[in-house]
């Protein structure tokens, strides 16, 4: 008897058939699902040509079968946390770098979807930087290590081992040795370091040695060369009425930016009551967030940080602020006619001291750069008496505890045969070392190299061990990111592969090797809260049971025992290094950091390769940015590929246009070129680390002399910002302090009062509204990844960006006013406007785009049948066409689509969609306030930009209500609307971006 009919063809049947294969490819050459094969044709992957076929042929063959039935199983006892349907939040720590922000973890059922700032936390105090809530997606990525590995050779991929017997043989080697190290990156985790401290006490002379690829070891470096003692300290940016920033961009990158961007954006806030402003002056080689954000910013070439610096303190110095005889000696060759054959320009540097001479104690003044550079900038704060005020000492920041002294003294040991063994936590420096450190030479030397972290990247590869280790989202931990400031990490979520965490590995190794200390512990959550115990709750002081303050230190997810005060330094005990005028007119190189890529160590998230770059607007790339007046000598456009060369190195990258830089500079991105991070990450981009320098006086992010030639070659950048200046139309609005005192609403005197032909809408109950203060918005960006994350928005890849089929549903224009050689700049988030007079909706065929009762323009996903004709009538640019199954294939592979909202439709292929004002939160507030029996307060409901922002920019509610934040920004004579001659009448308000300076 036959089995199967052989004329009845099959899904299957199809699966193999090349001519079938072949069509399907042409049909769909574009799509994710369909790959090419290097030649051989086109290869469908079974289960993506199982979708592809599902979806042809589903009208044909509806009437031949039965749907397929799929049962909803119950808890058999349901968890008493757990309803479904209703989100629940634990506070937690984020541990994507070292800054320690404060985070609310949003689950449904056990399942992490949202991580976002804890408001309760006194450092970030609720916001969020892009790469802190892009870890969510780093939890669920697909490459990540599911299980420990042994190598039998260096350089590949181990084998899949089990714990048990990677904890025998790496104890056993651990014991034997003689000389043992610990390399991390910085550890802000009191029970972390309390627990390496045991285990490599009970070794033979171990040692823990703290490496950053992008830290502060030079600012550290330079504090103990001032004032005889190593510890960052504490910058208090809202303290300041003047900042001087000389390559520091805090705003972005720098130590602490989602802190220092609260600080910051508090002093540029303006109201009838409060009408001063703080004034920012920046110094700087790459275009930086913090420039742009500046009211006065001058150009230098990346070697001009410590001239620019000792130029400040001569003429503080000049105007009576006293120094030491040797430091006087020093300064004299930085005033008058020296600037000039220093290249600086005298007249910015003049009036930046004498602004800060004006706020002595009330001013600050940071920058990036080496540690001469930074014993200079000790010394003005020293004479400008803002030590203690602006810059406080109690105690001190733990955010970067990177020693380039001690990892040159470990590479020295290493290459000199003197380490047997070397434990490796999460660094990568086989990636973010230059070829001139040394450490590939020294590691190929060590008997032993064992890796923990999460991911199989260029040192892990170098390991004979490689333990997997969890995410931060599941597992224990705490951190202490100021000195008193502690805060908690919590599993939100069981791991997802057979990992463990690299404390646990400790207590397992220590155990197995005998270790009488660790042999006693139960496991590391016990670790944690014995040690809180004898510390943490000891210092606060608590009067309940230590079980008590465990869980309301829990709960809140932070526990803060510092007293406040802000405490000064002694004498400036540093010696100033004076610097020889330029002879080159060679071009120099600055290598900087981005808000998304940052070190690389992200390298394999898509949202954040798919982050354009606040300044540039460009991703997926780094890139070689020159001045318009280089490009123009050198003859170069946008994508067209040149050669860089500096000392031994040579590198070919595409070349960017850049406003704003110094005709000497040239600006590259660090964080690209990983050649092992997975299938997002791995060839993205060029790896500059290997062009920086690095010695025991600390990296040098800088190259002197660099040689820049055209190759002929053209390469695609993609950006998804073709317009760069406002060519006059009135997009956004400015004036200056001064206009605005003068006149409160400078700068918006036109106001449009237009009638309609179409009827007002009238709401009585609520209508939601969004204002949006220019003078807040830094340009960040992390709204953006928010956004994407709450609602679940595509990555395209770099040929659909550069086809203008990014998805963001929020962007952040970046627009260029006054000259090309240093312009101004502005930052304008942009998202759907919703509406009264929406021109999308009088043109959908359909109606799948409309007003409902409360005033937002909704999107009906199942009516919507892809004609496109609201994207071409919207003025404004913010519809997004979802071209094909973003979300269905490419790269959003299992377990990476855990990560996505269930409250939030998951689009398909041939629909529109764009900002929702995120209509789930503000049924989720509804449903709350409701069962209370009251309307919904104002601050209740809060979009997943608003709450991601770091600097308190954007505000949402009812503007009904006359009493709510959104109206009343909504009635300040600021408050405009972009593009109101169109009589589109928006419901999101902007204010207008006020300077404390000259406008361009």
């Amino acid at each position: 008897m036959e089995t199967e009919k052989k004329y009845w063809a099959t899904l299957e049947h199809f699966a193999e058939d090349p001519t079938f294969l072949e069509n399907a490819g042409k049909e769909f050459i574009s799509s994710p699902l369909v790959e090419d094969s290097g030649g051989s044709g086109v290869k469908l992957a079974r289960r993506d040509f199982m979708k592809l076929m599902a979806a042809s042929t589903a009208l044909a063959s509806s009437a031949c079968f039965q749907k397929p039935m799929h049962k909803i199983l119950p808890y058999v006892n349901q968890p008493q946390e757990v309803t479904f349907g209703v989100a629940n939040y634990y506070a937690s720590t984020c541990t994507e770098c070292s800054s320690g922000c404060g985070t609310l973890v949003k689950t449904r059922e056990g399942r992490p979807i949202k991580l976002e700032g804890n408001p309760d936390h006194p450092m970030n105090k609720g916001g969020l930087c892009a790469r802190g809530q892009a870890g969510i997606l780093s939890l669920y990525d697909p490459d990540r290590l599911r299980y420990p590995l042994k190598s039998t050779k260096r350089g590949q991929a181990g084998d899949k081992a089990a714990w048990e017997n990677i904890d025998s043989e790496v104890a056993g080697k651990l014991k034997n040795a003689k000389h043992v190290r610990l390399l991390s990156e910085t550890i802000n985790s009191p029970s972390t370091l309390k627990l390496t401290k045991e285990f490599l006490g009970g070794l033979n002379d171990g040692h823990h040695v703290v490496y950053d690829a992008i830290g502060a070891s030079n600012i550290l470096d330079a504090q103990e060369m001032s004032f005889g003692h190593r510890m960052l300290p504490r910058y208090k940016f809202d303290k300041a009425d003047v900042i001087v920033s000389i390559d520091a961009d805090f705003l972005g990158t720098w130590i602490s930016p989602v802190e220092f961007s609260k600080q910051f954006s508090s002093t540029r806030k303006l109201s009838k009551k409060k009408k001063t402003l703080s004034q920012l002056i920046t110094f700087e080689s790459a275009m930086t967030i913090t420039g742009t954000n500046a009211d006065q910013r001058t150009p230098i070439r990346p070697t001009d940080g410590l001239s620019v610096a000792l130029a400040i303190a001569a003429e503080l110095n000049a105007h009576g602020l006293s120094v030491d005889a040797g430091a006087g000696e020093v300064l004299k060759g930085f005033r008058g006619e020296a600037l000039a054959s220093l290249g600086l320009d005298g007249k910015a540097i003049k009036e930046a001291a004498e602004a800060l001479m004006k706020a002595q104690g009330k001013s600050l003044v940071v920058a990036s750069g080496n540690v001469d550079t930074q014993v200079a900038v000790n010394l003005i704060n020293h004479m400008l008496k803002n030590d203690g005020a602006t810059v406080d000492y109690s105690g001190g920041s733990l955010q970067f505890q990177g020693d380039n002294k001690a990892l040159a003294k470990l590479i020295k040991e290493m290459n000199d045969g003197l380490i047997d063994a070397l434990i490796i936590y999460k660094a990568n420096p086989v990636y973010s070392l230059p070829k001139n450190s040394g450490f590939e030479s020294g590691l190929a030397k060590v008997a032993t190299v064992m890796y923990v972290g999460t991911d199989l990247n260029e040192t892990a590869l170098q390991a004979d061990y490689v333990l997997a280790d969890h995410h931060g989202l599941e597992a224990w931990g705490d951190a202490e990111p100021h000195v008193g400031l502690y805060s908690l990490q919590q599993p939100t979520i069981r791991p997802l592969f057979d990992t463990r965490s690299f404390q646990d590995s400790l207590l397992a190794l220590g155990k197995v090797g005998g270790n009488a200390k660790l042999k006693a512990v139960e496991d590391w959550h016990s670790y944690i809260q014995k040690n809180w115990q004898d510390t943490v709750f000891k210092s606060h002081g608590s009067k309940t049971s230590f079980l008590s303050f465990w869980e309301s230190s829990l709960r809140d997810g932070v526990c803060d025992t510092r007293s406040g005060k802000t405490s000064s330094t002694g004498a400036f005990k540093g010696s100033l290094k004076a610097v020889k005028p330029p002879v080159s007119t060679e071009m120099q190189a600055v290598y900087y950091a981005q808000v998304g890529n940052h070190d690389g160590s992200m390298a394999n998230n898509a949202w954040l390769q798919e982050l354009p770059d606040p300044v540039t607007r460009i991703c997926w790339d780094n890139y070689a940015s020159v001045s318009p007046a280089t490009a123009k000598k050198l003859g170069l456009l946008d994508g067209d590929m040149v050669q860089i060369k500096s000392g031994d190195n040579s590198m070919e990258i595409p070349a960017h246009v850049q406003p704003g830089l110094h005709n000497q500079t040239i600006a590259i991105a660090l964080g690209y070129g990983r050649e092992s991070a997975g299938k997002i990450g791995t060839g993205v981009g060029k790896n500059i680390f290997k062009f920086t320098n690095f010695s025991e006086r600390g990296f040098e992010f800088v190259s002197p002399e660099i040689k820049i030639a055209k190759t002929g070659e053209k390469y695609v950048l993609a950006t998804p910002q073709q317009h760069q200046t406002l060519e006059g139309r009135p997009i956004v609005k400015e004036a200056t302090l001064a206009e605005w005192i003068k006149s409160p609403n400078a700068g918006n005197e036109e106001k449009e009062n237009l009638t309609t032909v179409w009827p007002v809408h009238k709401y009585e109950g609520y209508r939601w509204a969004m204002a949006i203060d220019m003078n807040s918005c830094t340009g960040c960006n992390a709204c953006v990844i928010g956004c994407q994350s709450e609602n679940n928005v595509p990555v395209v890849g770099k040929d659909g960006v550069s086809r203008g089929r990014i998805m963001h549903w929020i962007r952040i224009d970046r627009y260029y006013t006054g000259t090309p050689d240093n312009p101004q700049v502005v930052h304008q988030p942009m998202l759907c406007q919703h509406c009264e007079n929406a021109p999308c909706e009088t043109v959908c065929p359909v109606i799948a785009t409309m007003h409902d009762s409360e005033g937002i323009n909704a999107q009906i996903y199942n009516r919507c049948v892809g004609t496109r004709y609201c994207a071409n009538n919207c003025p404004y640019k913010v519809r997004r066409f979802n071209w094909f199954e973003y979300n269905f294939g490419g790269q959003n592979r299992y377990p990476t689509t855990m990560a996505q909202n269930p409250e939030v439709t998951v689009r398909s292929r041939g629909v529109m969609e764009k900002c929702s004002f995120c209509i789930q939160r503000i049924h989720d507030s509804r449903n709350v306030a409701k069962n209370m029996g009251r309307p919904i307060k104002d601050g209740e409901v809060k979009t997943a930009c608003q709450q991601s922002c770091p600097s308190d920019a954007i505000v949402f509610g009812n503007i009904n209500d006359p009493t709510s934040e959104v109206a009343q920004m909504a009635k300040d004579p600021r408050a405009f609307h972009v593009l109101e001659e169109l009589n589109t009448r928006p419901s999101v308000t902007y204010l207008t971006k006020i300077r404390n300076g000259e406008m361009a």
